[in-house]
């Protein structure tokens, strides 16, 4: 038994006119579709070369960063007696630079911190 879709449809699979119809929706659906496509790839690429240019800029500031404290580090070993090193309140610090720069390194390390964190939860 034939419903009346099926009556419909094989009369609209017979007719030229809604054939061409159908055909030209069926090549500018496609053609829409994989512009989508090769606009959405270009934003994922160029999204992902900003994302590893970030990348690369924090790794070479936190080699930077890294290598000036190794050399403070070291020159602060050599000298350190007359910088407070034997007693912090003795030298040229005194207490006072001693918690000032103890409270400058807590500050970079939590504003570090955050970045990671916001880098992970924007791009993750």
């Amino acid at each position: 038994m034939l419903s009346e879709c099926d009556i419909e449809s094989s009369n609209y699979d017979n007719d030229t006119e809604m054939k061409s119809v159908k055909e030209n929706f069926d090549r500018r659906t496609s053609q829409r579709l994989r512009k989508y496509n090769e606009r959405m790839q270009d934003k994922r690429q160029k999204r992902k070369e900003q994302r590893d240019k970030n990348i690369q800029k924090i790794i070479e500031e936190d080699k930077r960063e890294k290598s000036l404290a190794e050399k403070v580090e070291k020159g602060c070993l050599r000298c350190g007696c007359a910088l407070g090193g034997v007693a912090a309140s003795v030298g040229v610090f005194g207490g006072l630079g001693v918690y000032g720069s103890e409270m400058a390194a807590a500050t970079v390390a939590a504003k570090a911190a955050g970045i990671k964190a916001g880098l992970e939860e924007g791009f993750g």
